[in-house]
């Protein structure tokens, strides 16, 4: 399991966002092999297969496969012959409404259309992401 963000089992990854508590995980599975972590209710989250194949609670997932979690699932894939390697993104829900266009995602449409502007003008971006390497 390599986290990308947040935290499995007692390693901490090089981002964490203690609001939305965001799991984002990239596990590599060999074949045959299971994969199990709990799912807080309180959270929600998705499983996207982009190598091998794995089946979870019974169902296949192929490569390409995408599955939406329920609350407070316990998370259990199982590798197919080929082995799997997924992402698993998890962390609590914001509350807050939605509004997609393009690869923008926002609150209203208005934050849309500065986004887009910005995007244009060269300023999307104010301040750059940092992270621990621990």
């Amino acid at each position: 399991v390599r986290i990308l963000i947040g935290h499995y089992a007692d390693k901490k990854g090089p981002i964490e966002d203690p609001i939305t508590q965001t799991q984002y995980l990239d596990v590599t599975l060999d074949a045959g092999q299971t994969f199990s972590m709990p799912l807080a209710a309180s959270k929600r989250g998705f499983v996207y297969v982009f190598e091998g194949g794995a089946s979870m609670e019974g169902t296949q997932m192929p490569t390409h496969s995408f599955a939406v979690l329920g609350d407070g699932e316990v998370v259990e894939l199982i590798a197919g012959k080929e082995g799997a390697r997924f992402i698993l993104v998890a962390g609590n829900p914001i509350g807050e409404p939605i509004v997609q266009y393009g690869p923008f995602v926002m609150n209203s449409e208005q934050e849309i259309h500065q986004a887009m502007l910005d995007y244009h003008n060269g300023v999307l971006v104010r301040e750059k992401a940092s992270f621990t390497t621990e």
